[in-house]
């Protein structure tokens, strides 16, 4: 009886791994992530404008593809989080969670949070949002390609006195940013990453090539869509965050946003 349990038992745990789409292995990382938060109080939830902020966001991403992103944009899939569910917008067919409708070729699909955002995870953009809510979007999309974001309303007023991305277009550009890390990603060869690797400077032994370059290119497709549709964003990052990397030359970032000016301005001049 004991060992008709036990095989019961790991039958049943297979079964939910694969509807999660989690490994053995990964168990420990989403036990360390559900019990190691804080989580964000009052709870956000994300308003009707926040997912038109994130749906801008990406429709600015696709309108610039043809210059900055050649290769496509459509084996990317986008995610918004809040304090009750992750919205997922996928190409592919989804895997799971609650349709929501189309926006464009995308299914928007909605899925229950395991983790609540910390106060840190409402003010970013980035390819994960903890493990535990990473691993809800790739149990929809089956990818691991894909990135998340906060609502724009939180993002903004958490990076407000913070940074430069406290306006609306600034989170529009984030969306852009963060479509070129997973450009990249699936395109490790795009020319203009060359052209970038070529001109980043000799980077300090705590940065790897792989980090500098790809902050590099995703604040170069960030630069070119700012300079396209953002105008005061563009004018920021080229001043007062440019003026802000003076006291931290090394910063993954800021090295970034060095080789991403020089090329633009080679581009610009016609003397890449």
């Amino acid at each position: 009886m004991v060992l008709v349990g036990v095989v019961v038992g790991a039958v049943a745990l297979g079964g939910v791994l694969q509807v999660a789409w989690l490994r053995v292995d990964e168990l420990p990382w989403l036990w360390r992530d559900l019990a190691d938060r804080t989580p964000m109080a009052p709870p956000v939830r994300a308003a009707a404008e926040d997912v038109t902020a994130i749906e801008d966001g990406m429709a600015l991403a696709f309108e610039v593809a043809p210059e900055v992103f050649p290769l496509g944009l459509e084996g990317i899939d986008v995610a918004l989080y809040d304090s009750d569910e992750v919205l997922v917008w996928t190409r592919r067919s989804p895997a799971g969670g609650t349709p929501r409708g189309q926006w464009g070729a995308a299914t928007l699909v909605a899925t229950p949070v395991w983790a609540q955002p910390t106060e840190r995870s409402l003010r970013v953009c980035r390819g994960s949002e903890g493990f535990a809510n990473w691993s809800r979007v790739r149990a929809v999309t089956r990818s691991e390609t894909f990135f998340m974001c906060a609502p724009m309303s939180t993002f903004i007023s958490l990076q407000r006195g913070r940074s430069i991305y406290d306006t609306r277009e600034s989170y529009l550009a984030t969306v852009v940013h963060e479509f070129a890390h997973q450009y990249l990603a699936l395109y490790p060869e795009a020319p203009v990453g060359l052209q970038l690797a070529a001109r980043l400077p000799g980077l300090p032994s705590t940065v790897s090539a792989k980090d500098a370059l790809g902050e590099a290119f995703a604040t170069w497709a960030e630069l070119r869509a700012a300079q396209r549709k953002a105008p005061r964003h563009f004018e920021r990052l080229r001043t007062e965050f440019a003026a802000s990397c003076a006291v931290r030359p090394d910063d993954v970032h800021c090295l970034g946003l060095a080789a991403a000016l020089e090329l633009l301005r080679a581009q610009d001049a016609g003397t890449n």
